[in-house]
């Protein structure tokens, strides 16, 4: 993760009120950098396809079903790496609780292609989300808010489950 990015997550972590909230982060191995650190002392679970630092549960968004158990669910820089990013926000769907808060942020099509280690994209797939397909993928959602900066080549949103 980039440090806008964590800055993005950290102004709307700042001031939240933490007391008994459960986190839920999808894709969170620890490439350089994680958020986590940003939500001390409530329920925090991370999950990626792959096991590493940052990693409490290995498993694929689209087969994980968390039954509406957590408050806010983070997905950072994951979306530009999955072939089909909107089963993430499906993901995030199925986890949240009605009124649950998600926070995505991701490389928008302006930032240079970039593998999931950070490095070279080799075989991978890589594609950044365009402000436009955020909004698709968000349809659903209420109060939504979508921020582009193609200077840096980023895209973040805020949405609420209904």
């Amino acid at each position: 993760m980039h440090r806008d990015a964590y800055d993005w997550v950290k102004a709307r972590a700042v001031g939240m009120d933490t007391t008994g909230l459960s986190v839920l982060e999808i894709g969170s191995y620890n490439v350089n950098g994680s958020v986590r650190s940003l939500f001390p002392g409530v329920r925090y679970m991370g999950i990626d396809r792959r096991p590493g630092l940052g990693v409490d549960l290995v498993c694929d968004a689209r087969e994980a079903d968390f039954d509406e158990a957590y408050d806010l669910v983070l997905s950072t820089e994951a979306l530009e790496h999955d072939p089909e990013p909107q089963q993430i926000v499906r993901c995030a769907w199925r986890a949240l609780r009605p009124g649950g808060v998600l926070l995505l942020t991701a490389a928008s099509p302006e930032r240079a292609p970039h593998g999931c280690d950070g490095g070279f994209v080799g075989t991978e797939h890589y594609a950044g989300i365009s402000p436009a397909a955020m909004r698709a993928m968000l349809q659903d959602w209420q109060d939504v808010v979508i921020e582009h900066h193609p200077e840096r080549g980023d895209v973040y949103a805020r949405a609420v489950r209904p």
